[in-house]
């Protein structure tokens, strides 16, 4: 009972550990939605600055025109007015016959112009981005997992054997004495050995029968899984170090 209340006890510290963990995850993610957002807010500001900068341009452009157009017709009209001697009638002529020009180029300009409505600049928000938003139930998924949690027991506690069995592991074509270095226990309760003098893996049945069996290059020291149905062998090799085989 000792026992139990200690577990439960550690138990109840190790959830509220990762309830804070993963608060501090939360936060993050939410700093990361933050930033997202702000990336898109700059972008659409900056959009609409340019739209700006080139609307007013355009504005600009026509307002200079307009000023250059009066300047010169204002110009032309003083000169010819002070051209009065008969002798200037040719440079009178030429005068006139600028304005007339610089007339026709401002009623042309006039009327490309004059139904030009005033420009605004509007903003069409991203539906699509708060629909998204609103159908989430959160900023992720929460889950719970159990893990086995071993209390430290104490160190001195003597451990006694009940009883043992020993198993005969050799097979036909051994030809050393078995010297099992690895055992790995798969997830059906089959065993697998590594018989590191014949060079050979051995899988025994739940009874701890050879049932199967096959060689490696050179002598084996660990197992591993890989996938439920692959196991990984670590090999020695003289002069090249370990390998590692799939079985």
């Amino acid at each position: 009972m000792k026992n139990l209340q200690d577990n439960q006890e550690a138990s109840i510290q190790y959830v509220q550990s990762s309830y804070y963990e993963q608060l501090h995850n939360i936060q993050k993610t939410r700093g990361e939605i933050n930033s997202a957002l702000y990336t898109i807010e700059q972008k659409t500001l900056k959009e609409m600055k340019d739209t700006l900068t080139k609307l007013q341009a355009s504005s600009k452009s026509d307002v200079d025109k307009c000023i250059r157009l009066r300047d010169e017709l204002k110009q032309l009209r003083d000169a010819i007015q002070d051209i009065d001697d008969k002798s200037k009638l040719e440079l009178s002529f030429i005068a006139t016959r600028k304005c007339e020009e610089k007339k026709q180029e401002s009623k042309t300009f006039l009327k490309k112009n004059s139904l030009q409505a005033k420009v605004s600049i509007t903003f069409q928000p991203n539906n699509e981005i708060i629909q998204y938003l609103s159908t989430l139930s959160g900023l992720g998924e929460i889950e719970h997992s159990t893990h086995t949690l071993v209390v430290q027991g104490d160190p001195n506690k003597v451990i006694t054997v009940q009883g043992k069995s020993e198993q005969n592991v050799r097979i036909s074509s051994d030809l050393e004495e078995c010297r099992i270095c690895d055992i790995w226990v798969l997830p059906e309760g089959q065993v697998l050995i590594a018989d590191s003098r014949n060079n050979t893996i051995k899988l025994l049945d739940q009874q701890y029968q050879v049932v199967s069996h096959c060689s490696v290059t050179t002598y084996p020291h660990d197992l591993c899984n890989i996938t439920s149905s692959e196991v990984a062998v670590a090999v020695n090799v003289k002069d090249t170090g370990n390998t590692i085989h799939e079985v």
